[in-house]
């Protein structure tokens, strides 16, 4: 039998690259890529695409090297934007997380072969020695923006107003790269620049004029209020040091002032921060044996204990070096809070949020508490007079 060809498919695949609106930009500064608008393009994934200067070793005598899983690293948060607005922000250690949620090894292998990740202190060494790669390497990290997981990987930019920009925050080079005290971080070598070269790689598809058509009607359909896109993003209240010895510490929520559906607890060594992470024990594990919230003593929640946390509650466990541990505290009856968006708590309009957290022994070093606040937002996208549509970022009520 024949194989029927279509004469117009409804998406044919491709690949953008976008340049920097800046060139030159480095760690400790920011960049911004910009994606205009036209006339038929989705938006299915984003890379970015990073070349690396090898190094010369600093003043001290350490062996010079990139951290372990450089972009993750390097990155403080990137903002996916549209005429100004921000309409997510992802940070780099969330980026880290949400890997070791989401992903299956076989995946994980090849994030991990893509972003030179998992690799020993002499591999990172041998990355940046001069004499092996004398014009640098390069790394690649894919950026997991809601858009590329939700809504069938659609941004449809063709029906943009206005220009799409990534902006992405780099950490300072001393955060990034000096080791210790003792000795100072490494430089560019043959160069003052730690950052080659870099750009974005947009995998796209160019939409047929009749599914272009009738994405337009559709929203035309919901008349002057648009389609209501469920937009969830996170808050992060870092820094929350606990000393040695301690068994139990008290976090005031603070940060926190969107509705949140489920707050997410991180624990890693303080050890591994004084400056930076080379040592690649990003998290840690150390049980706890209960948390909970209130607010002025007001109980928002009942007391969980570790193994409710772990079980009951969505909790998992990632063996490695060290054991990642994440938990989870929801604030939702429903399972799928993205359908049914109910279940939330405003942190901003309670007195004195706090959350409290028990262990069952003393811990043994100064640990680093970080707090994602899970929350949403609503993108309404409206048809203009033009045939357009615009996007606006909105409030649940």
């Amino acid at each position: 039998m024949p194989i029927v060809q279509r004469a117009n498919p409804p998406e044919v695949p491709g690949l953008t690259d976008v340049q920097p609106e800046r060139t030159g930009t480095d760690f400790g500064m920011d960049t911004i890529f910009k994606y205009t608008s036209n006339d038929h393009e989705v938006l299915k994934t984003v890379f970015l695409c990073v070349k690396l200067a090898p190094l010369d070793p600093g003043a001290g005598g350490n062996t010079a090297r990139y951290p372990d899983d450089v972009l993750q690293q390097s990155i403080e948060w990137a903002e996916w934007q549209i005429g100004g607005t921000v309409l997510q922000r992802l940070w780099g250690d969330e980026m880290h997380a949400k890997q070791l949620r989401s992903l299956i090894p076989e995946d994980l292998a090849t994030a991990y072969e893509l972003q030179r990740a998992g690799l020993t202190d002499a591999e990172r060494a041998d990355l940046a020695d001069p004499a092996l790669n004398p014009d640098g390497f390069w790394v690649y990290l894919e950026i997991p923006f809601w858009w590329t997981e939700t809504a069938n990987k659609h941004w449809h930019q063709y029906s943009c107003q206005r220009a799409t920009r990534l902006q992405i925050h780099w950490r300072s080079p001393d955060y990034i790269l000096q080791q210790n005290v003792a000795n100072t971080r490494p430089l560019p070598h043959g160069g003052a620049l730690y950052i080659k070269d870099l750009f974005l790689r947009f995998m796209v598809s160019a939409l047929s004029t009749d599914v272009k058509n009738s994405y337009v009607e559709a929203v035309k359909g919901f008349g002057s209020n648009g389609i209501m896109t469920l937009l969830t993003y996170e808050q992060r209240q870092e820094n929350n040091i606990v000393l040695a010895g301690s068994t139990g510490t008290q976090i005031q929520m603070t940060n926190f002032n969107k509705p949140t559906y489920l707050v997410l607890i991180m624990i890693r060594r303080e050890a591994d921060l004084q400056p930076n992470y080379l040592r690649n024990r990003r998290f840690v594990y150390m049980p706890l044996s209960s948390y909970y919230s209130d607010a002025s003593g007001h109980r928002l929640h009942a007391k969980l204990t570790d193994l409710f946390a772990k079980y009951a509650m969505n909790g998992q466990e990632f063996p490695g070096d060290p054991t990642v541990n994440l938990y989870y505290i929801f604030h939702s009856d429903y399972a799928d809070v993205v359908q049914y968006p109910m279940g939330n708590m405003e942190y901003g309009r309670l007195q004195n949020p706090t959350l409290t957290i028990g262990w069952d022994a003393a811990i043994p070093e100064n640990y680093q508490i970080d707090l994602y606040a899970k929350c949403y937002n609503y993108v309404r996208l409206v048809i203009s007079s033009e045939g357009r549509s615009g996007v606006a970022l909105e409030q649940p009520i």
